[in-house]
């Protein structure tokens, strides 16, 4: 059965874990906070100027997520091994 993430929480294997998280994918992060609070708070946005924010926006998180991947392998490994158990 698959547990859930806040149940690795009190493990302190878990609580315990660093992530790698390199200069690019912090710079990202923050480019991906900036166009989801611009995507919520800006309704003057036009269908159109929405839809490419969320593309934009869908990119980045992409590029996170393998960047991420790439640098965490065995911390995930370990994790989505417990998530399966």
């Amino acid at each position: 059965m698959a547990k859930k993430v806040e149940d690795l929480l009190q493990y302190d294997e878990f609580r315990e874990m660093r992530f790698t998280l390199t200069k690019e994918m912090q710079e990202t992060i923050i480019k991906l906070l900036v166009l989801q609070q611009m995507l919520n708070e800006n309704e003057e946005l036009s269908y159109k100027e929405t839809k490419l924010l969320q593309k934009e926006k869908d990119k980045l998180l992409e590029h996170f997520v393998k960047e991420f991947q790439a640098y965490n392998i065995e911390k995930i490994a370990i994790i989505r091994a417990y998530m399966s158990k």
